[in-house]
Order: structure tokens, then C-alpha cells, then sequence
């Protein structure tokens, strides 16, 4: 047949190593999709992997018949090795030397050089963004950096610690995927890992700096791990605290809040008084419940019922 356009997954594999076992004539060639120039060719009995452009065509390697195969490459495998072999061969010389003598960065520099980053202003989808310090220490305290001394700290994060020294060059899914799962808790996984991808993208972009060059971005495909049984039954039960405490939440307990609040500014005076800003806003917070609609029915008398910029525009 000729040749077939598709993502190469296990059923494409035993479809082309069925038709080598029956000894089928010509040759079935798939094109992968999701790695350009990947193409499996079955030739008579022989399967494997190849990069194939217009220019040349050159073996990868066999094909593994099963993803646990030591002697051959799965798909996921053969499409780091098709990238590799393509950014080889599209780099000249002069600039794989130039990559050679770039220092790459380890993790602790990118983890150092991401934090500046992040503690002035830069630019997002074309929009200048200002530094937020909410954003700064809930990045510092997903990567374990100490906040007095700005250093990595294995007591906040021993799992990280193998990380450190390794060059973002060397990293891959099985060291960073292990350092994920020994982290204590789900939501702290979680974190670690939207902050991790966000940085190792932008080191990627940014490899003239980093010197993070790598065929393609690996990163993406990494999930937190499931939670554990005992996470579990802790995350419902936390659940079912949040759930009971709003349900028993009744409005004596915001007249107690203000009530709390009135007396303790009634003995205030001179500097030590609350500013007329922060007491009506813990009163507008409780009348309201922070709800827009609830901010409406209580202006209600100030609601205009009548348009008349529309109805000067109609009588225009």
C-alpha cells in the first residue's frame, strides 16, 4: 500500500508486524503525526523506525513490539530519537559549537534566574505585567527556596534536592517525576508542577541564556501523580469541614463580627483610630457577602430605571 498518515500507537504496530509474520508482499509505510519525518515502513519481514524526508531516508532503529521492550524503541522513544536526529542534522557546525561552549544552566540557576524574573516587571501575551509578591512566595515555597536567605532549603523540600546541581540538559521525566511524587500533600504537587513546566518552557525559549536545548519539550506530558488513599479520605474530610462550616454559617455570626469590630474601634483614638476606608469596607464585605448581586439590591433606590443616553440617542 502507500503510505499512511497517522499517529503510530501499539495497534499500528502489531497491525505492521502481523502483516511481516504472514510474509505480506511490498511494503506498508505509516507517517507519524505527531513527529515529523518519523515513518514506520514495513518491508517483507522487516519493521523499524525511519526518518524519512526529501532529501534522505535513514533507519532509526527495530521497532519494540511492546512498550516494555529493552531491545527496541516504542513510539514515544522513536519520536525523541526522529527529533534528535533532525536537530542535528538541521544545525551547522558553527552553531553546535557555539551550543557546546554555552554553559547550561542548572536547576538552581534557573530556579534563581526565574525568581528575578518573576520579582519585576515583564511581558505576557503582549501585556507589561507588574511583579506580584503573593506570586513570588508561592513560587519560592514550591521550589523550597528559604525566604530569609533566598537559598534552596531541603528541610522545606528533601525531595528537590536531587535536582539542584543537575544541568536542565540532563533532566528528564524520571528524575523530575520522582522529586514530584515524594513531595507531602496534593495541592503542593500540584503547584510544584504548573510553576516547574512554566519555568522549563521559558528556560527552553529563552536557551541562548540557559543553554536548555533539547529536541523537543518533554515536560508538557507530565501529570501529578494520583493521590494516595490516605490523601484521599484527608481531601474529604477537608471537604466536609469547608461544607459544614458554610452551611452553619448564619448571620448572628456576621452581627457578632461588627459588633466585635464597633467596640474595638470605639476605644481608639488619635493615630491608634481605624481609617474610615477600612471600616466600611469590613462592613460592606458583610452586608454584601462580596456578591455583586447582593451590591445591587442594596443600592436599589440608586438604580437608574430609565436609559437616558438611549433615549437621547433615539430622539436623536
Amino acid at each position: 500500500m502507500g503510505q499512511i498518515r497517522v499517529k503510530i500507537d501499539q495497534t499500528i504496530i502489531e497491525k505492521a508486524f502481523e502483516a511481516a509474520r504472514s510474509g505480506a508482499a511490498g511494503r506498508d509505510i505509516y507517517a507519524d503525526t505527531e513527529q515529523r519525518s518519523l515513518t514506520l515502513i514495513r518491508r517483507g519481514r522487516d519493521v523499524g523506525w525511519y526518518v524519512k524526508t526529501r532529501d534522505f531516508t535513514r533507519r532509526l532503529s527495530d521497532v519494540a513490539k511492546s512498550y516494555k521492550s529493552k531491545d527496541a524503541l516504542p513510539p514515544r522513544a522513536a519520536r525523541e530519537a526522529a527529533a534528535r536526529l533532525l536537530t542535528e542534522l538541521r544545525t551547522s557546525p558553527k552553531e553546535r559549537e557555539e551550543t557546546a561552549s554555552t554553559r547550561v544552566w542548572t536547576w538552581a540557576d534557573c530556579v534563581t534566574a526565574r525568581l528575578l524574573l518573576l520579582s519585576g516587571n515583564r511581558v505576557v501575551a503582549r501585556r507589561i505585567k507588574i511583579p506580584s509578591a503573593e506570586t513570588l512566595s508561592d513560587v519560592r515555597s514550591a521550589f523550597g527556596i528559604d525566604r530569609k536567605t533566598g537559598t534552596f532549603s531541603a528541610a522545606k523540600r528533601p525531595s528537590l534536592t536531587v535536582l539542584q546541581d543537575i544541568p536542565l540538559t540532563a533532566l528528564n521525566a524520571h528524575v523530575l517525576g520522582s522529586a514530584i511524587r515524594a513531595i507531602n500533600g496534593v495541592r503542593p504537587r500540584e503547584k510544584f508542577l504548573a510553576y516547574a513546566k512554566s519555568m522549563l518552557t521559558w528556560a527552553y525559549s529563552n536557551s541562548h541564556e540557559s543553554g536548555f536545548v533539547v529536541p523537543a519539550p518533554w515536560w508538557p506530558q507530565i501529570e501529578p501523580p494520583q493521590p494516595s488513599s490516605e490523601e484521599i479520605s484527608i481531601m474529604q474530610a477537608n471537604a466536609e469541614k469547608l461544607r459544614s462550616r458554610k452551611t452553619g454559617f448564619r448571620v448572628q455570626h456576621v452581627g457578632d463580627l461588627l459588633a466585635r469590630h464597633e467596640d474595638f474601634c470605639a476605644g481608639k483614638v488619635a493615630e491608634e483610630k481605624i481609617s474610615p476606608g477600612i471600616r466600611w469596607g469590613i462592613w460592606w464585605i458583610a452586608l454584601t457577602a462580596n456578591r455583586r448581586g447582593s451590591t445591587t439590591l442594596l443600592e436599589r433606590t440608586n438604580v437608574q430605571q430609565s436609559d437616558a443616553l438611549g433615549a437621547m440617542a433615539e430622539s436623536g
